[in-house]
């Protein structure tokens, strides 16, 4: 119904959201092209191509979020050398996420994708633990809402201090 309405109101479309992500330095080009075919599921009513494109570029995003931030996103590989970048659930519970991101948007962000109590579709999803009936609707719509969400995320360059939704102009 929102989509629905912002498409009446404003002529939302799918370039125009697309055309707005990419002025948000967590929406590269190269991910943005992922985004958009996520979202141009979801526009077209396949939910389960829509939540399956679009889970792993809120996780990227996020993880540049903490990069932004000044947070380590690798790792060291102490098996075999090289580096492995950080999960997500160390992004949303490290110091200066937690600093620099207000703990309601921290909280839904763990509950849809990490943690265990809430939806953790991020685990479900990666691990093949997700029921088929979980890729409806109401998921992609969340999904949806975190990708615009994080979009809405502005973290000025030399210093770590981000401005959130609850902290910025949107």
């Amino acid at each position: 119904m929102a989509w629905k309405k912002l498409q009446e109101k404003h002529g939302a479309d799918l370039n125009k959201l697309c055309e707005w992500l990419s002025r948000s330095q967590f929406f590269p080009a190269a991910r943005l092209r992922f985004v958009r075919e996520g979202f141009s599921a979801w526009l077209e009513g396949d939910m389960l191509k829509a939540v399956h494109v679009l889970v792993p570029h809120a996780e990227a995003a996020l993880r540049d979020v903490l990069a932004a931030l000044g947070g380590a996103v690798t790792r060291p590989d102490t098996s075999g050398g090289g580096f492995h970048v950080v999960l997500l659930g160390d992004v949303l519970n490290h110091q200066r996420f937690k600093t620099h991101i207000p703990e309601d948007i921290r909280f839904h962000f763990k509950v849809l994708y990490q943690d265990p109590r809430g939806l953790n579709v991020r685990n479900e999803l990666a691990h093949g633990l997700a029921a088929f009936e979980l890729f409806g609707l109401g998921l992609a719509n969340l999904v949806v809402h975190s990708i615009i969400l994080i979009g809405t995320f502005r973290v000025q360059r030399g210093s770590a201090h981000a401005n959130s939704p609850t902290q910025a102009e949107t």
